[in-house]
C-alpha cells in the first residue's frame, strides 16, 4: 500500500485520514462518497504534522507479506480440513464417504474460508495501521 491522504483529525496520539483519490479532493470540504471513511494512521517517524496535511502513507514489505500469505493459507488449510473431514462427517450423518462427498467438503470449506477472508477485509478490524512516510503538502 502505497498512497497519499490527508490528515482530517488529531486526538492526541490518534491521527485520522481520509485517502485522497484525486487532486480535486485536495481542497474538498463537501465529504464526498469518494473519500471514503476516516481511519487511523500512525507516525512513528515523528514527522511535524498538522490537520490538513497531505501526506504519503504505506505499509512495510513484510506486513504485506504477512496478509498475503493469510489471504492464501486460510482457505488451503481450511479445505485440507474440509478434505481430512469429510470421512468423520459422512460417518456421522450415515452416508458413504465417497470422493464426490469429500469434494462437496472442501468446495464447503472453501467457500467459508472465502467468506471470512472477505468479511475481514472488509470490516473495521485492521490489525495493522498504514505509516506516515512523508510530508507531501503542509
Amino acid at each position: 500500500m502505497l498512497n497519499q491522504a490527508f490528515i482530517i483529525r488529531i486526538n492526541g496520539s490518534k491521527i485520522y485520514a481520509m485517502q485522497l483519490v484525486t487532486a480535486a479532493c485536495m481542497g474538498c470540504t463537501t465529504g464526498c462518497i469518494q473519500r471514503g471513511k476516516p481511519f487511523l494512521v500512525t507516525n512513528k517517524r515523528k514527522l511535524p504534522i498538522k490537520k490538513g496535511c497531505i501526506v504519503r502513507i504505506g505499509m512495510s514489505s513484510i506486513k504485506h507479506g504477512i496478509h498475503a500469505i493469510a489471504s492464501l493459507f486460510i482457505p488451503v488449510i481450511c479445505a485440507i480440513l474440509g478434505y481430512v473431514s469429510a470421512p468423520v462427517l459422512a460417518k456421522k450423518i450415515g452416508l458413504e464417504s465417497t470422493e464426490s462427498f469429500k469434494a462437496i467438503c472442501v468446495a464447503g470449506c472453501m467457500a467459508v474460508s472465502a467468506g471470512i477472508v472477505f468479511a475481514i477485509s472488509r470490516s473495521s478490524i485492521h490489525f495493522s495501521k498504514p505509516e506516515i512516510l512523508q510530508i507531501m503538502q503542509n
